[in-house]
């Protein structure tokens, strides 16, 4: 992510665009950020926080205008669905499992697990900014449809119910 953003950060400083690397400082990972950031010079557009959590991240989430979210694997990332439920469309790498729900169900962007595609989605979200809107409500709806916590339990009990049932 650094790198695509250091590679297209003329046209991203030009499109008043700004990143904020959000999570825990864990293994002094804000340390290793904070070094790149300053590596790719790219201080003036990404900002490093530790963790937000409540009020403070729902402020973040509700203000932003996209969650980007690079990632080689990743099995349902959290994050993900908090922001598609705060109506924020996606942009995510093919290492997330939500690389073709963004594409297909018009939640987002999706971009390969390289510099170069993550660059490119950046000009394209420029250019389809009008789309934002319509894909943090095409988010927020595929997140309600899909991942809604009462329905999510269901699912699982009756998963279970019927694990139990072929056990008998």
């Amino acid at each position: 992510l650094m790198k695509a953003i250091n590679k297209k950060k003329d046209f991203l400083i030009k499109n008043n665009v700004k990143f904020f690397i959000i999570g825990p400082d864990r293994i002094r990972t804000n340390a290793y950020i904070n070094r790149m950031i300053e590596k790719n010079k790219v201080e003036n557009i990404v900002e490093n926080l530790d963790a937000v959590y409540g009020i403070e991240k729902e402020k973040i989430l509700t203000n932003g205008d996209i969650f980007v979210h690079t990632s080689r694997y990743e099995g349902l990332p959290t994050a993900v669905v908090e922001a598609m439920i705060y109506k924020m469309p996606i942009l995510v790498t093919r290492g997330t499992n939500m690389y073709e729900i963004a594409k297909d169900k018009q939640c987002g962007w999706g971009a390969e697990n390289n510099v170069k595609s993550i660059s490119q989605q950046f000009d394209k979200i420029i250019e389809e900014k009008n789309k934002i809107k319509e894909y943090g409500e095409n988010a927020y709806k595929y997140a309600k449809e899909n991942y809604e916590w009462t329905k999510v339990a269901k699912e699982s009990i009756n998963i279970y119910r019927n694990l139990i049932k072929g056990i008998k």
